[in-house]
């Protein structure tokens, strides 16, 4: 499988790598803006500029794995966080098709609703629906609620959402089972395991399918 891997050097991004590197016969192209020292030597990094995809050559490829996301405090203002939220991913998505990619695999946001008043979720809702216009055989759409492990440079604000989402997750039971929060690298193995799978359609999983697809992680 040729692999192209976008947001290798976010949270959930750096478990796929390591994921996929994990896996034989798998060859990973990570698309950074500069180089990323913490990737294993397996993993080929081209440098590009996410605004101007459509002049990257292409590469080999059988799938894309895209992770790619702010929000809108780190980004700045609303129209910075949708130029990585949706105009990035989509530009991403023209990419992998000249690269000839059959399937495109998101990390989108529990909520995700083109009609909501959440300015953060209409964006995410509005890419997964333009993502579904580019002709890809499989899209899959993952929607993780907060997201568990140990980031590499944890805040206090994260620290304590992370030990909250641990401590009250039992709460969440029945429909509400998907604002559970997930480990990241159970989403990595998810996405891994979903595009090996190699299903067609459109496929949307919240955390119990993602629990289950990567095995109950």
């Amino acid at each position: 499988m040729n692999a192209i891997l976008a947001g290798a050097s976010g949270f959930t991004g750096g478990h796929l790598a390591a994921a996929l590197v994990a896996r034989r016969g798998v060859h990973t192209t990570a698309l950074v803006r500069k180089p990323i020292a913490s990737l294993a030597a397996a993993v080929a990094q081209t440098i590009c500029d996410f605004t101007h995809l459509d002049s990257l050559a292409p590469v080999p490829a059988d799938v894309v794995f895209c992770t790619l996301g702010s929000t809108i405090a780190a980004a700045g203002s609303r129209e910075a966080f949708r130029a990585v939220d949706h105009d990035a991913v989509l530009a991403l998505g023209h990419y992998g098709r000249r690269c000839g990619a059959r399937q495109f695999l998101l990390v989108s946001s529990v909520g995700a609703d083109a009609g909501s008043w959440n300015f953060y979720l209409r964006v995410k809702a509005e890419t997964e629906r333009d993502l579904a216009t580019l002709g890809y055989q499989a899209l899959h759409i993952f929607r993780p609620s907060f997201l568990l492990g140990q980031r590499p440079a944890t805040r206090l604000a994260e620290s304590i959402g992370i030990a909250m989402a641990r401590s009250v997750g039992w709460a969440f039971a029945g429909p509400l089972a998907q604002y559970r929060g997930i480990e990241a690298a159970t989403v990595a193995s998810a996405m891994v395991r979903a595009a090996e799978a190699d299903r067609p359609g459109t496929h949307i999983y919240h955390y119990r399918e993602m629990i289950a697809l990567a095995g109950g992680q």
